[in-house]
């Protein structure tokens, strides 16, 4: 008994030390979302990770979204449709792409009426995946370049 507290005393800091993201509080532009940035790891941690030549961004909405999403760049609407992302569809996220040259430092506006978010993001060829996706109610925007393989 003794033994898995001392592995548990071990092993809480390390995942905690372990985690990737980082808290911003860009009040300019949001409305109480939370954005996280995970760091380029290698392949031996199981991600596969994207190289600099790829020429798109993706967004993907993640894990249990039964949501209309209306998503605006500049003026240009991209996405406006219904994102039902859950075991039962055997949907697990929905994304798209689009042009890194085009779209790159302009600012993504993104809507769910249902959840009153209206929520503003840059975009940053640094990272070239926009996770979007809710945890404890709270929309959550993550930057990466990992490839979630999601199934």
């Amino acid at each position: 008994m003794a033994n898995k507290k001392i592995v548990y005393a071990l092993l809480v800091p390390l995942i905690i030390a372990g985690c990737n993201t980082l808290k911003t509080d860009n009040s300019s532009i949001s409305n109480g979302a939370e954005f996280q940035y995970e760091k380029n790891g290698n392949s031996k941690d199981g991600y596969n990770y994207l190289n600099n030549e790829e020429d798109n961004f993706q967004i993907n909405f993640l894990s249990t979204f039964n949501d209309r999403v209306h998503i605006k760049i500049d003026g240009d609407e991209l996405f406006d449709r219904e994102v039902i992302t859950d075991n039962m569809t055997n949907n697990p996220n929905v994304g798209f792409t689009f042009n890194v040259g085009k779209y790159n430092g302009k600012i993504v506006n993104i809507v769910i009426p249902s959840k009153d978010v209206n929520e503003s993001f840059f975009l940053d060829d640094k990272y070239r995946y926009v996770y979007i996706f809710y945890y404890d109610e709270k929309l959550i925007v993550r930057y990466s370049n990992k490839v979630y393989n999601i199934y």
